[in-house]
């Protein structure tokens, strides 16, 4: 089977004041290596959902045969559901932090070692 890369951001509240835009830095980055992916002849997607709930029906509606998830705002605990359901999709977090930023989230650090346990 051909690699469907399916990129999952979680959705932006506001504008964050740049005149009614709703990009940021993550979805840029996103963009630009699904543009390159798919010159490369490379099948991949980048979707933004509002919340972790939402992950099912996009896997679901595209298939994929990797999901990568953009950023540390999915618990762990729904891999846990996600993985059984999709049981031939290779699940990624991509972390865009360096190390001494992430020392600041309360979660980073934890929450990779329960996506580690999980095989993600």
């Amino acid at each position: 089977m051909k690699n469907r890369l399916l990129f999952i951001l979680k959705s932006r509240e506001g504008d964050w004041g740049y005149s009614g835009s709703r990009e940021s830095g993550l979805s840029n980055s996103v963009r630009f290596v699904v543009d390159m992916l798919r010159v490369n002849g490379i099948e991949a997607k980048a979707v933004e959902v509002p919340d972790n709930n939402a992950i099912d029906r996009e896997v679901t509606a595209y298939r994929p045969t990797h999901v990568i998830i953009e950023a540390f705002w999915v618990v762990p605990e729904k891999f846990d559901v996600l993985k059984p359901l999709h049981p031939d999709v290779q699940w990624i977090v991509r972390d865009h932090s360096e190390t001494p930023f992430l020392a600041n989230e309360g979660i980073a650090f934890g929450w990779t070692v329960e996506y580690l346990r999980r095989g993600v």
